[in-house]
């Protein structure tokens, strides 16, 4: 029966898209006129973010400067919401204000691509409209997918998330886009959020899922996201704890400022990893011996895990 609940409440995805905030772009102005600000030391403070102050004082110097005509500018407000919602956020209203405000600057930078504004000003939704997007329009296309996807997993809860499901829908179709476009793009950012998706969803094929989850580790060059990921979505869930604790060790001996994945995002992993890892009785002390100074040699194996369904 409660397999399938959640088919059913899984199928009203295809009927339900309403979204909660207004879209980027319909807006036309997203912050104040720009003000004399040192860009250069906005940007300094956003790259060594490593806490919700750091972060916060990013988020306020680049909408100072923000315009409504910079991509690059649209970018990292985008970037700085998510992240802060997702790493900071204390309450559901918090996190769904950041996530909002996000996703609103993603879609705004998307629609700077003519053709795809175009599309949406003639109602198309983003999943039709996102075909018109390039390899210059990736960045706001994964940071559109993961707002939309954390904001629906952590702000909504009951109905709203079979009323809201069609979000998800949408992201499948943005991400598919992705990997039509740059499947190794972003350390494999974009194939781990796939297999995600698969996941998640009831129908998902979870074999496909799990390789993908391995093809975006393969593909990690040492960037964090994919290996944390596996370990959080994967492993945890499915009590695999010796795949779990190698996954979360190998994040944590990371050098944060080495890593070719951003520090700001870096420093977020691993602090979740540890978390993690004290959930499941791994012992503090052990812990406080791992850090950027220990041997980052650990591998990860490729083996596929053993799957069983949601």
């Amino acid at each position: 029966m409660e397999k399938m609940i959640g088919l059913v409440g899984f199928g009203m995805l295809l009927l339900q898209s309403c979204t909660h905030w207004d879209p980027g772009f319909a807006l036309k102005g997203l912050s104040a006129p720009p003000i004399e600000t040192s860009l250069n030391g906005v940007d300094a403070i956003f790259e060594t973010a490593d806490n919700a102050t750091r972060l916060n004082q990013a988020i306020e110097g680049y909408s100072r400067v923000f315009p409504g005509s910079d991509k690059t500018l649209g970018l990292r407000l985008a970037e700085a919401h998510i992240l802060y919602a997702a790493a900071y956020g204390q309450t559901k209203k918090d996190k769904a204000q950041h996530y909002r405000k996000g996703i609103q600057y993603a879609e705004w930078v998307m629609a700077q691509n003519p053709d795809f504004a175009a599309a949406v000003a003639g109602g198309q939704k983003v999943d039709e409209a996102c075909q018109y997007l390039n390899q210059d329009d990736m960045k706001a296309m994964l940071l559109w997918v993961t707002g939309v996807s954390y904001y629906y997993k952590e702000c909504l809860s009951g109905l709203s998330h079979v009323f809201h499901a069609g979000w998800m829908v949408q992201t499948k179709s943005v991400l598919d886009r992705l990997l039509a476009l740059d499947p190794q793009y972003e350390y494999g950012a974009v194939l781990f959020s796939r297999g995600i998706y698969d996941v998640a969803n009831p129908f998902g094929n979870k074999d496909r899922a799990v390789d993908l989850m391995n093809q975006a580790v393969d593909s990690s060059q040492g960037a964090l996201l994919a290996r944390w990921g596996r370990a959080k979505y994967w492993y945890q869930p499915k009590g695999q704890k010796e795949a779990l604790k190698q996954d979360l060790m190998w994040v944590i001996r990371q050098d944060p400022k080495a890593a070719p994945s951003p520090y700001r995002w870096n420093v977020y992993f691993q602090r979740d990893a540890q978390t993690m890892l004290r959930k499941e009785g791994w012992p503090t002390e052990d812990l406080a011996e791992m850090g950027p100074s220990a041997s980052s040699s650990a591998s990860v194996s490729s083996k596929k895990p053993t799957t069983t369904l949601l």
